[in-house]
C-alpha cells in the first residue's frame, strides 16, 4: 500500500528557508547577504596542531569540513600509482620548479605510506569549503580576510565555479554531503592530522600532561602542567586573588593534591591551619612556626639571598661580597622588622655588634660557610650579652652621648630572653625531611604586626635555602595570606619574596601565593615592588572580590567589563585564569573522592 504523502508544513518552511536564494557562477545571494563558495584544494604539508583552528573560526563566514575514512588497501595502491606518476614526471621534466613539485609529492606519497604501515593509521578524505558571507558593502573585505588567512594557514583556496548551488547544500544541515564537491575538493588526509586540526582540540587549555585543572566556559577540559616552560609561559609561579569565600583554599588543596601526586616537594606557611590534616593525610612534617621547638629558625644562620643584579638593595657591585656581607644586608631587614623604631645611629651600632659576634665563632667576610653547620652560628642571646658588654664599658670609661649599646640591648632583649625568645632565639632546629611540610602560624594570630611580618620574613628565608638547595628538585613554596609580609615602612621584605619568584625559574621551583588583600600590595609606597611580584607569576586565578581590590586589579591586569562583571558576580568555584598571554573563565569541579585530602579546616 503506498504511504500517503505528508503535508509540507509552511510554518516551519518560513522560519528556516532564507527570504531570497540566488546562485550565480561564481557567488549567490541568500536573503540580504551576499556569500561566495570556496574550496580548500591544497593543505600545508606539516600541519601544526589546532592548524585548522584559523579558519574555522573566521569571522562572518561559514566553514564545512566532511570527512570519509577510504579503504586501506585501496589506498596503498593509490600511492603506489601516484608516486609511480610522480617519478615519470621528473623524468620528463622540463622545468627544475616541475621536478622540485614532483619530488614534493613523492616524498609526501612515502610519508603517508610509513603512516599507513608502521603507526596503523586511518586514512580518509577530507573536504574543506568556505562560504564568506555578510552584506553586500562589508563582502570585499570579508572575502579578502577569508583568502588571507586560508593562506597564512597553508592552504589554497579555489572558488568553485558553477557549482555554488551544490556548495549551499554542502554547508546547509538540511542537505547531505554532495558528491560533485567532494569529487573537486577532496583530499586524502590522515584522521590524526584532521582531529588535530579541529578548533575543539585548543580549547580551553590542553598542555597534553599535568593534571585536570578545570572546565572552560564551553565546558572543555582543561589540563595544566604548571612546570612546562615554553613560549610566554617563562615561570611556574602563581598568584591566587581573590575575596573570602570564593575558593581559593579549596582549589589551592586540590592542586596541592595533584602536585604530590606528581612528586613534587611542597612547602607551606599556613597562617589558619587550614593545611595541617592534608599534610597529616599525607604523612608530612607539621610544624608550629609559631615557637615550636622542631621550627626554630635561627636568623643569624647565613642563608642563601635571592638577589637580582638589577636590585639596588642587594646589588655587588663588582665588589665581591662574601656571603657574609651580603647576609649583613639581609639581616638589616630582619631587625628593621623586629625593631621599627631603630634609627640610622642604631643599625650602625647594631652591625657592628653582628661583625664581631660572628668573628667569635671565626666566621668574617672572607669565611667559605659551606662546611658550617647549625651549631657553628651565634644566637640572638649572644649579641645581646656583647651589647649589655659594650653597654657596660661605655658607663665605666665616663664617655658623654648616647649609650646606643645600652639601648641595643633592651631592644633586643625580648628577643634573645623573653616570649620571643622562643622564635629568634637558638640554633636552628626544624624538621623538614619529607615530601609535605606545613608551617603553621596560626599561633601569633594575637601578636603584633611587627612580631608576624618578622617571623614571616625569617620563614621565608630558611624556605628559599630549601628551594635553591638542590636545583634539580622540584620544590613548590605555598605563602597563603602573603599580605602578612608588607610592611609600607620596610619594603626590603617585598623585594626579597619578588627576588626569591624572579629567582625560582632558575631552578625547578615555583612560589604560589594567596592573598584577598591586593591593595596593600599596590599601596604608594609598595607597589613598584607588590605590582611586579603580583605580575611576575605566569599563572593567575582571579576569583569573586569587589571594591577597592577589584579596582587593584583591574588596573593591573587590564581587566574587560566582562571580566569585571564576573568577578564581582563572586561565584564560587568560578574564576578568570591567565596563562601566560591567555586568560579564560574556568570553572573548578573537583570530583568528590578528592575531598578525603582537604581535611575539614576551611577550604570547603
Amino acid at each position: 500500500m503506498k504511504k500517503k504523502k505528508k503535508p509540507e508544513n509552511a510554518a516551519l518552511l518560513n522560519v528556516i528557508a532564507p527570504m531570497n536564494l540566488d546562485f550565480g557562477h561564481t557567488s549567490m545571494q541568500i536573503g540580504e547577504n551576499r556569500a561566495k563558495g570556496y574550496g580548500i584544494i591544497r593543505y600545508a604539508t606539516d600541519n601544526p596542531y589546532g592548524w585548522l583552528s584559523r579558519i574555522t573560526n573566521l569571522p562572518n563566514s561559514i566553514v564545512s569540513i566532511t570527512y570519509e575514512p577510504l579503504d586501506t588497501s585501496e589506498m596503498i595502491s593509490i600511492m603506489d600509482s601516484n608516486i609511480s606518476a610522480a617519478k615519470k614526471r621528473i623524468i620528463d621534466a622540463k622545468k627544475v620548479s616541475e621536478e622540485t613539485r614532483a619530488e614534493k609529492e613523492i616524498r609526501n606519497s612515502r610519508k603517508l605510506l610509513d603512516e599507513i604501515d608502521d603507526k596503523n593509521e586511518s586514512i580518509g578524505s577530507i573536504s574543506t569549503v568556505v562560504v564568506p558571507l555578510c552584506s553586500e558593502e562589508n563582502f570585499d573585505r570579508t572575502d579578502r580576510k577569508a583568502k588571507s588567512t586560508a593562506k597564512k594557514a597553508g592552504c589554497r583556496m579555489r572558488c568553485i565555479t558553477n557549482k555554488q548551488k551544490d556548495i549551499y547544500k554542502q554547508v546547509s544541515p538540511a542537505y547531505i554531503p554532495q558528491d560533485g564537491i567532494r569529487d573537486i575538493v577532496g583530499r586524502v588526509t590522515p584522521l590524526s592530522t584532521l582531529l588535530g586540526g579541529f578548533p575543539f582540540s585548543t580549547s580551553g587549555m590542553n598542555d597534553g600532561e599535568g593534571y585536570y585543572f578545570a572546565r572552560d566556559d564551553a565546558g572543555s577540559i582543561c589540563t595544566l602542567n604548571p612546570w612546562k616552560r615554553e613560549g610566554d609561559r617563562t615561570n611556574s609561579n602563581m598568584a591566587f586573588l581573590g575575596g573570602s569565600g570564593a575558593g581559593k583554599s579549596t582549589k589551592m588543596k586540590d592542586m596541592l593534591t595533584d602536585e604530590y601526586m606528581m612528586g613534587s616537594k611542597i612547602i607551606v606557611i599556613d597562617p589558619e591551619d587550614e593545611y595541617k590534616e592534608q599534610c597529616r593525610i599525607f604523612n608530612g612534617n607539621w610544624l608550629n612556626g609559631a615557637g615550636g621547638l622542631n621550627c626554630r629558625i635561627n636568623p643569624l644562620q647565613i642563608q642563601q639571598i635571592p638577589k637580582e643584579e638589577t636590585d639596588e638593595y642587594y646589588k655587588d657591585e663588582g665588589n665581591g661580597m662574601g656571603a657574609l656581607a651580603l647576609y649583613l644586608k639581609h639581616l638589616e631587614t630582619f631587625f628593621s622588622l623586629y625593631m621599627p623604631s631603630m634609627d640610622d645611629y642604631l643599625l650602625a651600632y647594631l652591625k657592628m655588634l653582628l661583625v664581631d659576634v660572628y668573628k667569635k665563632h671565626s666566621i668574617t667576610f672572607e669565611t667559605d660557610i659551606s662546611g658550617l653547620g647549625n651549631e657553628d652560628y651565634p644566637i640572638i642571646e649572644e649579641v645581646v650579652a656583647l651589647a649589655q658588654e659594650r653597654a657596660k664599658e661605655f658607663e665605666s670609661e665616663g664617655k658623654s652621648g648616647e649609650n646606643y649599646y645600652e639601648k641595643l640591648g633592651l631592644l633586643l632583649y625580648d628577643a634573645a630572653f623573653g616570649a620571643d625568645a622562643f622564635l629568634f632565639n637558638g640554633y636552628t632546629s626544624i624538621q623538614a625531611d619529607s615530601q609535605y611540610i606545613c608551617i603553621s602560624t596560626s599561633g601569633l594570630t594575637d601578636a603584633s604586626d611587627r612580631i608576624k611580618r618578622t617571623q614571616y620574613f625569617n620563614l621565608l628565608t630558611w624556605a628559599w635555602n630549601e628551594i635553591s638547595r638542590n636545583r634539580k628538585e622540584r620544590v613548590l613554596l605555598v605563602c597563603d595570606e602573603a599580605y602578612l609580609l608588607v610592611d609600607p615602612e620596610i619594603p626590603q621584605s617585598l623585594i626579597f619574596l619578588r627576588n626569591a619568584m624572579k629567582r625560582a625559574r632558575k631552578y625547578e621551583a615555583a612560589i604560589w601565593v594567596i592573598t584577598q588583600n591586593v591593595v596593600d600590595f599596590l599601596g604608594e609606597t609598595v607597589k613598584t615592588y607588590g605590582s611586579e611580584m603580583l605580575d611576575n607569576p605566569t599563572y593567575k586565578v582571579l576569583m569573586g572580590i569587589d571594591g577597592a581590590n577589584l579596582e587593584k586589579i583591574t588596573q593591573l591586569y587590564h581587566l574587560t567589563e566582562q571580566e569585571i562583571s564576573m568577578l564581582e558576580a563572586k561565584r564560587r568555584a568560578h574564576a578568570i585564569f591567565i596563562a601566560g598571554s591567555r586568560r579564560m573563565h574556568v570553572r573548578f569541579e573537583i570530583p568528590d573522592y578528592k575531598f578525603q585530602y582537604f581535611g575539614t579546616a576551611g577550604g570547603r
